[in-house]
């Protein structure tokens, strides 16, 4: 059991998260500060609602913006972020991310059929 120190510490970490959350989602921000900030908001548990849509809004928006050599990754970074904060109701950020592992997979079959040299 936490003890009392433990809990206020705890209660102003919770705070000091939601006070950051708040101040991004007012933010001017681009895909990549959403690529660098999606990991650790959700593995700090940063559940905020309207900041996951705004990120969302941004990686719908801006997409085109990621390095084609930082693309997969991305998006898988995306996705597990995504989907650890259980942001799962933004079908449009959803198909998204599905389109773009189809079209990552697709361009591995077409490299698998091209001749060896």
């Amino acid at each position: 059991m936490l003890g009392e120190e433990d809990e206020k510490l705890n209660k102003a970490f919770n705070a000091f998260k939601a006070g950051f959350a708040d101040k991004l989602v007012k933010s001017e921000l681009d895909i990549h500060d959403v690529s660098a900030l999606a990991m650790p908001l959700a593995a700090e548990k940063v559940e905020s609602g309207k900041l996951w849509s705004r990120l969302a809004r941004i990686v719908l928006d801006k997409n085109h913006k990621i390095p084609e050599e930082e693309y997969l990754q991305t998006v898988s970074n995306l996705a597990w972020a995504f989907s650890k904060v259980n942001h799962t109701d933004d079908r449009d950020f959803w198909l998204f991310i599905e389109r773009a592992f189809k079209t990552e997979l697709e361009k591995l079959e077409v490299d698998d059929q091209l001749p060896k040299q």
